[in-house]
C-alpha cells in the first residue's frame, strides 16, 4: 500500500481491489473504455500480418499525437540492400492509412512515399524462400518473389504460408493492439527456425498503476519475451523461453495466457478509446451521479417493542446461516478465542454484532477478538457476536485487501435482506438522527442533495452567513497576504469547486458545519495554504512545501470512488499521478482515503471528475451530520465568499 505523509504530495498509489476485470456491478449500459485494436478494420489488420508471414521481422511502436492515434508499422528487410517498409495507421474516428507516411525507407534512411498496396507488394516480392519448401528450392536460400500471387485470394501457397501462423497471431495483435512497443523477429539457422516477439512496457503508463496491476495480478510486471520453434511444419511454443525478460537476458517462465492478460489489463493509455467527455467531467457538462451504495436512510426510531427485536433477531439469524456465520458467541473477547480456538481456523475473517434493538453490524478483522474490543469501546448495547472465519486470507499475501472486498459482498446483501445495519462504510447515509444537521438541512433535502449534490447546490437560493466587522478583521491580513500569491486565482477556484460539487448545502452550512482556513500565520509561504474542515476533519488541504508548486489532497469514500475493480483501473488512467493514503482519523467511518494531487492543475483535474466529487460529497455528508464545525477560529470569511463568487463563474449562479 502506498502511504503519504500528511501535508506532502504522495507517489502513485495502490487502492484495494481484487483481481476481477470483468467489471461486475458496473452499468452494463455506460459507455466503458475500449481497445482501439477492436475496431481494425480487416484489409488494414491483414496489411500487418501479411508483412509478418511474409517473414519480415515487424518493429512497431504506439503513441498519440495530436488527438490521434498512431501506430507506426516498420517492416525490415530480412536481405541486405532491399528498402526496409514503413506504414502508419492512424486512429482519428477511425482507423486508416497514413498514405503520405507510407512507403519504403532505404538502406541510408531516406523515405519515398508509396501506396500502402505498393508496399505489401515490395515485401512480397522478397519472401525468404525457407518459408515457401513446396516451391521446390533445394536447400531453400535465398528469397523468392510471390507478389504476383497477391492478386489471388485462394492462391495455396499464400494460405498454407499464413495458416501456419495461427498458432502465434492472438499474442501478435494483443502485443502491438495493446501499445507495447514490439519486436517481432523470424529467423532460419541449421535447419531450425524460430519466431521470437518482444514487447516493452508502454511508455505513458504510470508508476502506481503498473504497481496496481502487478499488486492485483500478483505479477512483478517486465518487459516480455515469448518464443515459437518450427516443428512438425508448425509453430510450436517454447515455453522456457516465455516469460518476462531479465535485465541480464534471462527470462522467467510465464504461461503465454498471462502475458496476454498483463498486456490487456496494463494496455497503454493511447491503446484506449475515450468515453464521451460529458460522462465522465464536470468541464464537459457532467453532474455528479447519485450514491452507488445501496443503503436506504433509516429515519429515527423510538425503542422498538419486543416482537420488532424479536423478528429483526430472527432475520439476522437467517441471513447469517444463509453466509456462513455460526452460531451466537457471547460478546466478549474471551469467548471469541475460545470459539475460534475450537474451530481451529485462526483469528482472521468476518463477523456481525447484534444489538439489543435488533439492529447489526458487520465487519472483518485480522485479529477477531482485538476488534470486538475496539466495538465494545463504543457500542454499549452488544447483544451477541457471530463470526466466520476466513483462512484463504490468512494464507494470501493480499489478505487485508481480500477481507474488505467480501465484507463489502457481505453489507451489501444484508441491506438487500432488509437488515438493519449501523455501518457506515458502504452506507449511503448513517442510521439515526443527526440533531444538529436535521435542524439546518431537512431529512428530505439531504436525501435530495446525496442524489444529485452539485444541482442541489446549485438551485439552492439560501444567503450566506454574514459576517461582523471584527470578525472579518482578524483574518483580514491572512487573506492580504494570500491574494499576493501568483496562483491565488487557482487555488481560490479549486476552493469554490469543491465547496459546489462536494459540500452540502455550502452557503447554508458555512461556519456552523465547515471552515476554512487561509494563511496561518500570516505571510506563510510553507506549509498550508488552506484547509477546509468540516466538523473536526480535513477534507480539502493545500499546502507547499519550500521548492515545489503548491499540491493538494481530498477525502473521498473508497467505496463510492471504487465500486469495482474496472473503476480503479480507469481512475489511475484518468489520473496518472494521483497518490493516495488511508485516512488515520476516520470521523465518517472506515474506507476513507486521501487523494493527493502534485500540481494545483491536478488538484483541480481532481474536482473536475464526477466519479471524485461523487465520492467527495458522500465522505462530507457522513461527516457533517457527525457534529458540528470545532474550528471555526480560523474560518476565513474572505477567502469563502471570493470561492462562492468563483464558483458561480463556473457552475453558474445559485
Amino acid at each position: 500500500m502506498n502511504s503519504a505523509p500528511a501535508d506532502s504530495a504522495a507517489a502513485d498509489g495502490v487502492p484495494c481491489a481484487e483481481s476481477d476485470w470483468t467489471g461486475n456491478g458496473m452499468d452494463t449500459e455506460s459507455e466503458e473504455p475500449r481497445l482501439l485494436i477492436a475496431e481494425l478494420p480487416e484489409q488494414i489488420g491483414l496489411q500487418v500480418y501479411a508483412m509478418f508471414c511474409a517473414g519480415w521481422p515487424i518493429r512497431t511502436r504506439m503513441r498519440a499525437a495530436g488527438g490521434r492515434t498512431c501506430l507506426e508499422v516498420r517492416a525490415c528487410s530480412p536481405v541486405g540492400g532491399v528498402d526496409d517498409a514503413h506504414v502508419r495507421l492512424v486512429h482519428d474516428v477511425r482507423w486508416g492509412v497514413d498514405e503520405t507516411s507510407t512507403g519504403l525507407v532505404s538502406p541510408a534512411g531516406a523515405m519515398s512515399v508509396r501506396g500502402s498496396a505498393a508496399v505489401l507488394e515490395h515485401v512480397y516480392s522478397h519472401v525468404p524462400a525457407w518459408l515457401v519448401p513446396e516451391l521446390g528450392s533445394e536447400p531453400p536460400t535465398g528469397v523468392v518473389d510471390l507478389h504476383d500471387r497477391l492478386a489471388d485470394i485462394d492462391d495455396p501457397v499464400l494460405d498454407e504460408l499464413a495458416g501456419r501462423y495461427e498458432s502465434v497471431v492472438a499474442t501478435m495483435y494483443c502485443a502491438f493492439g495493446t501499445g507495447w512497443d514490439t519486436v517481432m523477429d523470424l529467423a532460419s539457422h541449421g535447419g531450425s527456425a524460430r519466431i521470437e516477439i518482444s514487447t516493452r512496457i508502454p511508455s505513458d503508463l504510470s508508476g502506481g498503476f503498473l504497481q496496481y496491476v502487478g499488486e492485483v495480478l500478483d505479477i512483478d510486471i517486465r518487459d516480455m519475451r515469448m518464443h515459437w520453434m518450427f516443428r512438425d511444419n508448425r509453430w510450436q511454443l517454447d515455453t522456457a523461453q516465455t516469460g518476462f525478460a531479465g535485465a541480464d537476458g534471462t527470462v522467467d517462465a510465464v504461461g503465454l495466457d498471462t502475458l496476454r492478460e498483463v498486456m490487456e489489463t496494463a494496455a497503454a493509455n493511447c491503446a484506449w478509446g475515450l468515453a464521451d467527455i460529458s460522462k465522465q467531467w464536470h468541464s464537459g457538462g457532467a453532474a455528479t451521479p447519485p450514491s452507488a451504495l445501496p443503503a436506504v436512510p433509516l429515519a429515527p426510531e423510538p425503542p422498538p417493542n419486543p416482537e420488532v427485536i424479536a423478528a429483526r433477531a430472527h432475520r439476522i439469524e437467517v441471513w447469517a446461516a444463509e453466509n456462513g456465520f455460526g452460531a451466537p458467541v457471547e460478546p466478549t473477547p474471551v469467548a471469541v478465542i475460545r470459539h475460534l480456538d475450537q474451530a481451529g481456523a485462526g483469528r482472521v475473517g468476518y463477523y456481525i454484532l447484534e444489538f439489543t434493538d435488533g439492529q447489526c453490524y458487520i465487519g472483518e478483522s485480522i485479529d477477531l477478538p482485538e476488534r470486538l474490543k475496539q466495538h465494545r469501546g463504543r457500542y454499549h448495547d452488544i447483544h451477541r457476536i457471530r463470526v466466520r472465519p476466513d483462512t484463504a486470507a490468512t494464507r494470501s499475501q493480499q489478505g487485508k485487501r481480500h477481507l474488505r472486498l467480501r465484507e463489502k459482498s457481505l453489507i451489501h446483501r444484508a441491506q438487500h435482506a432488509g437488515l438493519l445495519a449501523r455501518n457506515i462504510n458502504e452506507m449511503a447515509t448513517m442510521i439515526g438522527a443527526s440533531k444538529h444537521l436535521d435542524q439546518l438541512i431537512s431529512p428530505d433535502e439531504q436525501r435530495s442533495w446525496l442524489d444529485a449534490p452539485d444541482v442541489a447546490n446549485t438551485h439552492d437560493t439560501t444567503p450566506r452567513t454574514s459576517f461582523p466587522a471584527e470578525r472579518l478583521a482578524r483574518t483580514a491580513a491572512n487573506y492580504r497576504h494570500f491574494r499576493t500569491r501568483s496562483d491565488v486565482d487557482q487555488i481560490t477556484r479549486i476552493v469554490g469547486n469543491y465547496l459546489t460539487r462536494c459540500v452540502p448545502y455550502p452557503a447554508r452550512t458555512e461556519h456552523h458545519c465547515w471552515v476554512i482556513s487561509c494563511l496561518t500565520p500570516p505571510g506563510k509561504r510553507s506549509g498550508r495554504m488552506s484547509c477546509l474542515s468540516i466538523a473536526m476533519t480535513e477534507t480539502l488541504v493545500i499546502y507547499q512545501d519550500r521548492g515545489t508548486p503548491a499540491a493538494g489532497k481530498i477525502q473521498v469514500n473508497e467505496a463510492e470512488l471504487f465500486p469495482t475493480p474496472l473503476a480503479v483501473r480507469e481512475f489511475f488512467r484518468r489520473h496518472p499521478t494521483t497518490g493516495w493514503s488511508e485516512v488515520e482519523y476516520q470521523e465518517s467511518g472506515p474506507g476513507q482515503l486521501f487523494l493527493y494531487a502534485e500540481t494545483l492543475d491536478a488538484l483541480e483535474r481532481l474536482l473536475d471528475d464526477v466519479a471524485v466529487t461523487r465520492a467527495a460529497a458522500t465522505t462530507a455528508l457522513h461527516i457533517m451530520r457527525k457534529g458540528t464545525s470545532m474550528h471555526r477560529k480560523v474560518h476565513c470569511p474572505q477567502l469563502a465568499g471570493a470561492a462562492f463568487d468563483a464558483s458561480h463563474e463556473v457552475n453558474g449562479p445559485a
